[in-house]
């Protein structure tokens, strides 16, 4: 099933917090940020020019969206952006949102992960290229 994908212009980075880290609400109000906490490890997704000081972070990352509200029920989307991606080489960070998917993958990869979905027959919408 062709996709339809959008990619961002946010640079952004994954950062790792201490643990017990409590979430960064001034942060998460910007677009593109997500915080996770597991039982080993406190996780920030944010724009780069946010990453708080002194944490681990890797830089370097844009998102692109899947276009279109999926359903809890549905299989095998994300399968049909990773599986040409991971073909072609580009690396992702997959996230989910209540009503659709994100693609993190790092910028310099930009112009191959285009290639390789529109190959694969998904429609891309692409912007400016992202200011790092």
């Amino acid at each position: 099933m062709p996709l339809e994908v959008r990619f961002h212009d946010t640079a952004l980075s994954i950062c790792q917090l201490p643990q017990g880290s409590d979430a960064p609400t001034g942060i998460l109000r910007h677009p593109f940020s997500a915080f996770f906490r597991t039982h080993d490890e406190v996780t920030l997704i944010c724009p780069t020019g946010l990453v708080p000081h002194g944490v681990k972070a890797e830089h370097g990352f844009i998102p692109f969206g899947l276009l279109g509200s999926f359903d809890f029920g549905l299989t095998g989307i994300l399968t049909q952006v990773a599986n040409p991606l991971a073909g072609a080489g580009v690396s992702i960070v997959a996230l989910s949102t209540f009503d659709t998917d994100y693609v993190l993958i790092k910028a310099e990869q930009r112009t191959k992960a285009i290639d390789a979905l529109r190959r694969a027959g998904h429609t891309v919408h692409d912007g400016a290229p992202n200011p790092l």
